[in-house]
């Protein structure tokens, strides 16, 4: 396994994002009497966010919304060109976006997957999956599968190229569906996908980690938020207790996985169980590229455009992904 941890100590947070950190923090509380339950206030402040962010600059990465049919549902994608449009036939990453599986949309999510289409050169689609809690696991999933298959027959629509197998991606707990895709395929024998681009996934309901007590109450993600997440998104705790779609470390066939580059942030609750759970993949003789990204809380890649340490991370990501053979 490849590992690379960049050179800053643990010790002190990107200071960029601490101000950007500083400034959104009032958000919540903000909310606290306008009248929206838990879930529709969360998915706001979150929408705030990303409004107050930092403009990108224009990279010439093209957008086009679209939706797959699915049954008795739409599921929203957003497509990302990158410069040259469809002159040129290029490989497709299809990205779920982070957010606890019950925050975060395409909107949220925007200027990264630009930046992953302009740094890779790859058409990136942008799957807007249902949200628990209103529906819990394995909706998110069934639909994040279903753009999967659907984006791996139909890509050429969009400029790619459909002989060229798929590249996954997501952060956070899309990154959790990233990998419950990439399993199922797996099962399945299709679609074929060569390449996973992993930051900061969670792998534990009940993890108990260094990095989860020292970054207990965050920055970017408490323990109690992250806790808050999975009891949504599992739902009934019995129902799929064996499913390793779900529960991550149930899977037995690493090996059989796409090659994966998994970047993890030094000051994040999640730190060391995405770790763990990477040198527990290539121990199974998964390719993995193992990145920490110094400096940074749960949630940097999706901040980049508020941080020139936090671009150089996800570039340095992408570097790692078109590397992997």
């Amino acid at each position: 396994m490849t590992t690379n941890s960049m050179s800053v100590s643990l010790g002190g947070l990107d200071a960029e994002l601490h101000a950007f950190l500083q400034k959104v923090s009032n958000l919540d509380a903000s909310l606290i009497d306008s009248g929206l339950d838990d879930t529709q206030r969360r998915r706001h402040v979150s929408e705030l966010i990303a409004l107050a962010l930092p403009s990108p600059p224009d990279m010439g990465v093209a957008r086009r919304d679209t939706y797959i049919g699915a049954a008795g549902r739409e599921i929203p994608v957003r497509l990302y060109l990158p410069p040259g449009g469809q002159a040129t036939r290029r490989r497709l990453m299809v990205y779920f976006h982070g957010g606890g599986w019950m925050v975060g949309s395409v909107a949220t999510h925007d200027a990264l997957c630009a930046q992953l289409a302009l740094e890779l050169g790859y058409v990136v689609a942008s799957v807007h999956y249902r949200r628990a809690p209103e529906n819990p696991f394995p909706a998110p999933l069934d639909d994040g599968w279903e753009a999967v298959r659907w984006l791996s027959k139909h890509g050429g629509l969009f400029g790619a190229d459909p002989q060229t197998p798929l590249a996954l991606g997501g952060d956070s707990a899309g990154a959790h569906l990233a990998l419950g895709c990439a399993m199922q395929a797996s099962d399945q024998g299709d679609p074929a996908i060569d390449r996973l681009l992993l930051f900061y996934p969670p792998v534990h309901r009940h993890a108990d980690t260094p990095s989860l007590r020292e970054f207990d109450r965050g920055p970017g993600l408490s323990t109690a938020t992250m806790r808050h997440f999975w009891d949504a998104y599992i739902g009934d705790p019995h129902k799929h207790a064996d499913d390793p779609r779900l529960h991550l470390d149930l899977w037995t066939r690493p090996a059989s996985l796409p090659p994966a580059v998994i970047m993890t942030a030094a000051c994040d609750i999640l730190r060391d169980e995405g770790e763990a759970y990477a040198h527990r993949l290539a121990e199974g003789g998964l390719k993995v590229v193992l990145l920490r990204a110094a400096a940074m809380p749960h949630g940097f890649a999706r901040m980049l455009t508020a941080s020139a340490q936090a671009r150089a991370h996800v570039r340095q990501a992408c570097v790692e992904l078109l590397a992997l053979v």
